[in-house]
């Protein structure tokens, strides 16, 4: 059976179809709009959020095109983002045609890991702090690269500011030092009697040239002393020494009234040459002829000079014109001179008087010559105060060393005697307690000579640089202190991971997370070098003082490098004396010491190498302790700078050990907080030797007490 409908019916129903299906499409649409909307919107929050940042943010493809960069970015490098995106980043960082030699991004690629340097472009004329981290997929592949760019112009500035400033400083304080020095020198030659007597030798001996005498004297005094110098020509004129000086005593005491025989007399016999022989017929037996001739400078007698001979009538009216033509003739040169030193010292004490640093001069025999203003100023002196040794170095009381004047006393007799070269010291006065002062003593020498003509102690001022110094300490502790929590949860996590809490690994998985623990560990040692760093330079740590057994101390500091040792077949002897005594030290820092010289041993000794440890007592109840290695050696050059704090010498980029520098300097202060010394004596290819010195016996309130490290 056939159904038949009506046309305009079958109509209808397709219309009702199609619009179903525009309505359908219609819905589609607007869900396809709605979805493009929210993207935009996330697109726009993420895109503001990237222009937000102050750190210049770019990331890379894995072939090192720029994919994206920031406002920041761009503000740092003065480009538009559309002159960078697309572009080679070596390309627009660098101006190169490939990636640099230290580009982290490459280093990134190659090991999957974070990395950060800092370099100077010289295409942007500017100092750049780059930090970059890997992007992975599901599958562990690097897609993209993200680099966190920072301008450290300003650190770069501040630091290179610092740097110039201390080695301005420095050049300055040793050209003052040097021009006191020669300036001194100058003033001192003819300033005093012996000067004078040293004059009258020559004279003497150049007389001789032209009058014929058998022996000579001359006599030299002041207000409270007298000094007489003999010279016999031949030996056998050696007995007539006391005739000679009663003769200078009386004639110089009729001219001068001046009473000689109560001024303290000093005397000296010049030695005659032992091969001299006298004239022909000349017979030594008595003294028949002399002559007298008064010394004077500026038209005052000070002295007299005497020539005299076994030959009667021996000095002709041409050998008197002759002498008193030398001796007056001396008297004007000294008086010229006199004036050249009076002049030199009125330039010194000019240019003493305007340092802005404390200056004390004294001289050879301890006595004080100038102070100038600001030294004045620094020990609360007035300008009327008498200017004595004792009246100067009582004013160095250090409130942290009540018994600092003696001591400084002792310093200063010490530079006096030749004993010791640069003696320093810090301290804090009653009249400036919240000042810190650089007490410097040094010795002035002769010029050609190691004779001592007096010392200049050089006040300075260091708060300032004190204060720096302080803060850039406890930027390092509290850097390091931020670092350390993070760097816990880190490595929790990564042995977490290597004991397979959250499954099996492959093999290369499991060799980066070993690397990242090595990496972490290591990260953890270095911090843990700058907080003991920081503490000891702030003088905030804790002594534990014990009686220890040296030789039990160097096996267990031994037993703690051995696998380092292993790995290089290097050998390590303890050769310390059984009989060695015991030392009062705290044995964990001195382990510590021992530890870090073994590690620095090792890491510059090549395989195979060996490594002594000796030690040996020393007077005044010290312990001297050696180091030695068969390593690559180092330069003078490097061995002054060894200790100083993030100082590495040899360090190369690539593969290998790196540090901070750091454990050589905490070395030093650990051992100079026990009162001790450390040094280092080596030359290129041979090998080095560390050696230290530690007291016996400690006092305790002297180590909590020593935080200074020129104590």
């Amino acid at each position: 059976m056939v159904t038949l409908q009506k046309p305009g019916i079958k109509n209808e129903l397709a219309q009702d179809e199609a619009k179903r299906s525009r309505l359908a499409l219609l819905s589609i649409l607007e869900d396809s709009k709605l979805t493009e909307t929210e993207v935009k919107k996330a697109n726009q929050k993420w895109s503001e959020t990237f222009d937000a940042l102050t750190d210049g943010i770019s990331i890379h493809s894995p072939t090192f095109e720029i994919v994206d960069v920031n406002r920041a970015l761009c503000e740092i490098l003065g480009r538009k983002r559309e002159e960078l995106i697309g572009k080679h980043c070596f390309q627009v960082f660098h101006g190169r045609d490939c990636p640099i030699a230290v580009c982290p991004l490459k280093a990134a690629l190659q090991d999957k890991a974070d990395h950060s340097i800092e370099y100077f472009e010289p295409l942007f004329n500017v100092w750049l702090s780059i930090s970059t981290s890997p992007i992975f997929n599901e599958s562990n592949t690097i897609t993209g690269v993200v680099h966190v760019i920072r301008n450290i112009n300003d650190r770069k500035r501040a630091e290179k500011a610092l740097e110039e400033f201390s080695k301005d400083l420095e050049l300055k304080v040793k050209e003052r030092t040097f021009e006191l020095s020669v300036l001194y020198e100058v003033s001192n030659i003819v300033s005093y009697a012996m000067d004078y007597q040293q004059l009258l030798k020559k004279i003497m001996e150049s007389v001789h040239k032209f009058i014929d005498y058998d022996i000579g004297g001359s006599l030299l005094f002041d207000a409270g002393t007298a000094s007489i110098n003999i010279r016999p020509v031949y030996p056998e004129c050696a007995k007539f020494t006391e005739e000679v000086k009663n003769g200078l005593i009386d004639s110089t005491a009729a001219i001068t009234s001046e009473n000689i025989r109560s001024k303290h007399i000093s005397e000296e016999l010049s030695s005659p040459d032992p091969s001299a022989k006298p004239k022909e017929g000349r017979h030594l037996d008595a003294i028949y002829s002399f002559l007298n001739v008064p010394f004077s400078v500026q038209g005052k007698p000070i002295g007299m000079v005497n020539i005299s001979s076994c030959k009667k009538n021996a000095f002709s009216e041409d050998n008197i014109k002759l002498m008193n033509a030398i001796i007056k003739q001396a008297s004007v040169a000294i008086a010229h001179l006199q004036e050249v030193v009076a002049a030199e010292k009125n330039k010194m004490r000019s240019m003493v008087e305007s340092m802005v640093e404390g200056i004390v001069l004294t001289d050879d025999k301890g006595n004080v010559s100038i102070v100038n203003p600001a030294a004045r100023e620094m020990l609360s002196m007035g300008s009327d105060d008498i200017l004595t040794t004792d009246g100067v170095l009582d004013r160095f009381e250090d409130l942290r060393e009540k018994q600092f004047p003696q001591k400084a006393r002792r310093m200063m007799a010490d530079v006096l005697k030749g004993k010791t070269g640069v003696l320093s010291k810090e301290i804090m006065l009653k009249a400036h307690p919240k000042n810190t002062l650089s007490f410097e003593i040094e010795p002035i020498h002769a010029v050609g000579s190691n004779d001592v003509l007096g010392a200049v102690t050089v006040i300075r001022d260091v708060t300032k640089a004190k204060e720096v110094d302080r803060m850039k300490t406890e930027l390092i502790s509290n850097v390091s202190h931020e670092l350390r929590t993070p760097l816990a949860s880190i490595r929790g996590v990564i042995d977490n991971l290597l004991d397979g809490i959250v499954g099996e690994f492959t093999k290369e998985q499991k060799e980066y997370l070993q690397m990242a623990d090595a990496d972490s560990k290591r990260l953890g040692s270095l911090i843990k070098d700058l907080l003991d760093l920081s503490r000891l330079e702030s003088g905030k740590i804790e002594m534990h003082i014990a009686e220890t057994d040296l030789n039990m101390l160097i096996e267990q500091s031994i037993a703690g490098v051995k696998t380092q040792a292993y790995e290089k077949n290097i050998s390590i002897f303890n050769k310390c004396p059984h009989d060695i005594p015991k030392l009062f030290i705290d044995p964990d820092k001195i382990m510590q010491v021992f530890v870090n010289l073994f590690t620095n041993a090792i890491k510059f000794t090549g395989n195979g190498g060996r490594i002594n440890v000796a030690a040996e007592t020393l007077p005044d109840e010290q312990v001297k302790i050696s180091v030695t290695d068969t390593g690559i050696g180092l330069t003078k050059e490097d061995a002054a700078l060894l200790f100083q704090r993030f100082q590495q010498v040899g360090r190369e980029y690539g593969p290998g050990a790196k540090g901070f520098g750091l454990g050589l300097s905490i070395c030093k202060n650990i051992i100079q907080l026990h009162l001790g010394k450390i040094w280092v004596e080596s030359d290129p290819g041979k090998g080095s030797n560390f050696s230290f010195i530690l007291p016996i016996k400690q006092k305790k309130e002297i180590l909590y007490a020593s935080k200074d490290p020129d104590n």
